[in-house]
């Protein structure tokens, strides 16, 4: 199956980089919770993230007016003023964690991570090779698809999800490369969950996890 990753990040980012207003200056039950946990293997660093914004999820980004604050693992997050993301980065893999949001008016909403589940690519062969006449299937280390999770291989400026539960490898079409140059690329693999928080503001809430494999190379041929 072929479709873009949901870019809830992407949002956060794009939005992050436009003025931002106080969330003093905004009714409290209408501010719209962004929480993610994303682990990269590549770097071995762990982010927990949390993005606010008013109304919905692509509502106007929201910066925190004392006393409200979000902590992670007990960890106050630090506010990005280029991003409007407020993060912490660890060393190491934080498999699971605790979210506590701390609104203007002193409520407090903890939402707890499920835990991050290893996804890899395999360690031979070296190269992978995907084909442009025929359809390239390869399994990927670490456990099948769960109710709910998804698989995401980004390579070659395409993008490839699995969201079967019990499948243990992806699909590349080979329909999909037909406008792509032969030679190297390099691929990136996800799994990640999105799901709604347990404690919310009225306006909702969305929670991701996400853990990234080690890059591999790829080889686009005929």
């Amino acid at each position: 199956m072929k479709k873009l990753l949901p870019g809830i990040l992407a949002v956060m980012m794009l939005m992050g980089s436009c003025q931002q207003e106080e969330s003093s200056s905004v009714d409290q039950t209408r501010i719209y919770t962004h929480y993610e946990l994303f682990y990269d293997k590549n770097e071995n660093k762990t982010y927990a993230k949390a993005y606010f914004t008013f109304g919905n999820a692509t509502g106007t980004s929201l910066e925190l007016s004392a006393p409200s604050e979000v902590k992670f693992n007990g960890d106050l997050l630090l506010h990005n003023a280029t991003t409007g993301v407020y993060e912490k980065i660890y060393t190491g893999l934080v498999p699971a964690g605790t979210f506590v949001y701390k609104n203007g008016d002193g409520t407090l909403y903890t939402n707890t991570t499920d835990t991050l589940e290893a996804v890899d690519f395999p360690a031979t062969p070296s190269v992978i090779d995907i084909s442009k006449s025929q359809d390239t299937r390869f399994p990927w280390v670490g456990t099948t698809v769960s109710a709910g999770e998804t698989i995401y291989l980004g390579v070659a400026f395409n993008s490839y999800t699995e969201t079967t539960p019990g499948e243990d490898s992806i699909k590349v079409q080979a329909s999909s490369l037909q406008n792509t140059a032969l030679g190297a690329y390099v691929g990136l693999m996800d799994r990640f969950t999105i799901t709604t928080p347990v404690q919310k503001p009225d306006a909702g809430g969305v929670m991701t996890i996400k853990y990234r494999a080690v890059n591999k190379n790829f080889q686009v041929v005929n």
